[in-house]
């Protein structure tokens, strides 16, 4: 019997990244960000279909981007049986007093701010990101071994 199996997807795309711009925590899902959460639900129903699998719990960080990606998902392959859960320690390396501002602007002022000896200014350092990815990782193990063991007939559940 295989363990369970974690499916990791970004959320879609946002006005900020449409435009160069690093988002802040409040940015919302574009109209194609919307669009591409229903096509991954869609393709995600198929496998489902087809018995590769089938989603039982979204962990999600708590930005709305997220929040609107696992719904779009959700609308696609429905939610009856299903769960989204929280999980703020799934959010992107915070990058402080940058977030809203353009790359092009403060790529200027600092240079490379994903270099491994930039600490963003009211962010998070790489040793600091990298702690709470760590964390984040073994909640995503805890929540996926939780999970029902498969039955016969049945897909095997994953987490998303």
């Amino acid at each position: 019997m295989q363990g369970p199996l974690v499916l990791l997807v970004r959320h879609g795309e946002t006005a900020g990244n449409a435009s160069g711009r690093m988002q802040p925590p409040s940015e919302p899902l574009s109209s194609t960000g919307r669009w591409q959460a229903e096509k991954l639900g869609e393709s995600l129903r198929a496998a489902e279909t087809n018995g590769d699998f089938r989603i039982a719990v979204a962990l999600v960080s708590d930005l709305m981007r997220t929040l609107e990606t696992a719904d779009g998902i959700f609308h696609a392959i429905g939610k009856t049986g299903r769960k989204i859960r929280n999980e703020p320690l799934l959010q992107e390396r915070n990058f402080g007093d940058l977030r809203g501002q353009f790359y092009a602007e403060f790529t200027k002022k600092y240079g490379n701010v994903f270099a491994e000896d930039f600490a963003p200014p009211g962010g998070e350092t790489w040793p600091q990101f990298r702690r709470r990815v760590a964390q984040a990782w073994s909640t995503i193990k805890d929540h996926a071994l939780s999970l029902p063991p498969p039955q016969a007939g049945i897909p095997e559940p994953a987490a998303l």
